[in-house]
């Protein structure tokens, strides 16, 4: 119950010359906050709201009502502030509206309005009901004199921000469920790439009576050619950068290509190779063996091949599994595009959608910098985690990628180009992390074999042994574990990586022995078969309905692990006769793998020095030329 105006007007007039006034409008502005405003205001979960009742001299709370809305609570903020204009005198009113009306505000503004924005483009669009009523309440606030109408203003010209806000925290929590989800369902993709081939190519040539296929291993400049002891040591000190560049990722620059696809470790002629394109399950769908390319001049109008410009079209096709993490980033991702697409297609003065679109195109990127931020946490849980990771943002960016050449520039402010570059080389430190753990493994347990030095001497020998079989179970181990994760072509590139690492330790250790008996070569030759035997890893991959052949079977390890061809020499060497080693050099090609100061090296180290050997090596230095 109020007293009268003069009243209190007297009151009022005493208590400020008694410097009293302003501390209790505080303390009347904190009781109206809680006995009636806050009331009004909350929302409670399960709890209807309670409605404004005022008759001549009180104010009161009914009990809850299902009946409210923003309708009848901005009638029940106004009649406040009518009974408090019409009971109160104006040296009440002025200092009681200038403390309370920002508390209105915020209270209204956070327990109710903010809330009431949808995260929906489709719901904001019936949000203007919501900007008339608080049009309507300004209004109403300025006509009785009290300040705080320009807060409300402010909050309805932010609507367009506020909205973009609340949809970056809601996609943002979205990808930190996915994210603590796990990989949830493994799903394997498909990869399709089409390239063009011309009639030099070797594998669109076909030519069935050139049967120097490895002729382009030759090449100085190839990690396979003719072996010079410090190529050996540069392709061991430089195996990250070949297992990363060897996945086409380092053609950055290059846009219009794939990003991330697996190309060969060597020169560009093997890029074809490093696909597995002698694999059925690939699905080449032209024939690559020499017999298939050569066809009746009725057949070369079709299937691709145009008779004029000698190309043809040539469509690959590889499988391999990723998590579902990478699946909901990009549904996340077309979500906010398509908002993005529809907010170009209107504006109004209610909405001006030109700053939303602004600040909406920067949710992608905050999605990608977030999970490139938190995925290795969460991928570390399995062995596979950074195979996995890999595969994820090969997948992702390649989906990225197209929806960028697929948008107009002109017209489309996604800015994902960066994203796609920082997204490929946390892919690239991904793969290359886990093939440097791979391999520090692999030394680690070479190193036990302290050079292979007193290989046939107890203890030692126990070491050696040892040393190779677990190089063997490991390599083999590895790719079992891998095979459930990576492209089968990938699959080869890295294991192949891996055993590159371990021929290439092996060979320099023989290579720095200065003497070898007779025992010690046999033992090492036994070795080198252990090694040797992995090459069923690499055998072709055929689909269901092939039917394979002899040539189909013959292991892909030459294409994947560069010094193959030398290591197997190598275990020649070991296990032959001065005449053999000779017939080797002359006729059987031991020359574009070795030069002749390292066979020499050999030979000393494996015989005894004698007539002999002499005429054996100058036979060898003569046919080389020398």
């Amino acid at each position: 119950m109020l007293t009268s105006r003069k009243a209190i007007s007297t009151i009022a007039c005493a208590m400020e010359k008694l410097g009293l006034l302003h501390e209790h409008i505080i303390h009347l502005t904190r009781e109206l906050e809680l006995a009636i405003l806050l009331p009004r205001l909350q929302l409670r979960e399960g709890v209807h709201d309670r409605l404004l009742v005022v008759d001549e001299s009180t104010l009161k709370l009914s009990a809850s009502s299902p009946a409210s809305n923003l309708h009848r609570l901005v009638d029940d903020l106004s009649n406040f502030i009518a009974f408090l204009t019409k009971r109160l005198p104006a040296s009440i009113v002025d200092p009681l509206s200038k403390v309370l009306m920002p508390i209105l505000n915020e209270r209204l503004i956070s327990l109710r309005l903010s809330a009431a924005i949808p995260e929906s483009l489709t719901a904001l669009r019936g949000f203007a009901s919501t900007q008339d009523e608080i049009q309507r309440l300004s209004e109403f606030i300025r006509a009785h004199g009290w300040p705080g109408q320009g807060h409300l203003h402010d909050w309805i010209d932010s609507i367009p921000q506020l909205w973009v806000q609340q949809r970056q925290r809601s996609t943002l929590d979205r990808i930190r469920h996915f994210l603590h989800q796990g990989y949830g369902e493994i799903t394997t993709v498909e990869r399709v790439e089409t390239q063009v081939l011309s009639q030099q190519d070797r594998l669109f040539a076909g030519d069935a009576n050139n049967e120097n296929w490895d002729t382009g291993w030759s090449d100085p400049d190839d990690i396979s050619s003719p072996g010079k002891r410090n190529n050996l040591q540069h392709t061991a000190s430089n195996q990250e950068e070949e297992d990363v560049s060897a996945w086409g990722l380092d053609d950055e620059a290059d846009q219009d290509n794939k990003l991330g696809y697996p190309t060969s470790a060597t020169e560009s002629d093997d890029d074809h190779d490093a696909w597995g394109w002698g694999d059925d399950k690939n699905k080449v769908e032209c024939s690559t063996s020499p017999q298939g390319d050569r066809r009746t001049p009725s057949d070369r109008g079709t299937n691709g091949y145009d008779p004029h410009k000698g190309q043809r079209e040539v469509t690959l096709r590889e499988s391999y599994n990723i998590t579902a993490l990478p699946v909901g980033i990009l549904d996340l991702i077309k979500n906010v595009i398509f908002d993005m697409d529809e907010l170009n297609k209107q504006n109004s003065r209610r909405f001006p959608t030109e700053k939303a679109i602004q600040e909406l195109s920067a949710v992608p990127s905050l999605l990608l910098v977030m999970y490139r931020a938190s995925a290795s946490n969460f991928y570390s849980i399995n062995n596979n985690g950074n195979m996995f990771l890999y595969n994820d943002c090969l997948w992702l960016l390649d989906q990225l990628q197209r929806i960028v050449q697929g948008r107009s520039p002109k017209h489309s402010r996604l800015r994902l180009r960066d994203d796609i570059v920082a997204l490929e080389a946390f892919g690239k430190r991904s793969y290359g992390k886990e093939m440097e753990s791979q391999r520090t493994i692999i030394k680690d347990l070479l190193d036990g074999a302290q050079g292979f030095v007193n290989c046939t001497e107890p203890p030692f020998s126990q070491e050696c042994d040892l040393a190779v079989r677990s190089i063997v179970d490991r390599l083999r181990d590895t790719h079992k574990q891998w095979k459930g994760v990576l492209s089968y072509s990938a699959l080869l590139q890295s294991i192949g990586s891996l055993l590159s690492t371990v021929i290439d330790k092996i060979i320099i250790d023989v290579e720095d022995m200065s003497d070898i008996s007779e025992p010690e070569s046999q033992r090492l030759t036994a070795y080198c078969r252990q090694v040797i035997a992995v090459e069923d890893l690499f055998l072709p991959q055929h689909s269901a309905d092939s039917i394979s052949s002899e040539e189909d079977t013959v292991p892909l390890t030459a294409v994947y692990v560069p010094g193959w061809f030398r290591f197997q020499y190598l275990s020649e060497i070991l296990d032959s006769s001065l005449v053999d080693i000779k017939y080797l050099w002359t006729d059987g090609g031991l020359q574009l793998e070795y030069d002749m100061e390292e066979v020499v090296e050999l030979i000393e180290a494996l015989f005894a020095d004698s007539e002999h050997r002499r005429r054996a090596i100058g036979d060898m230095g003569r046919s080389s030329g020398r």
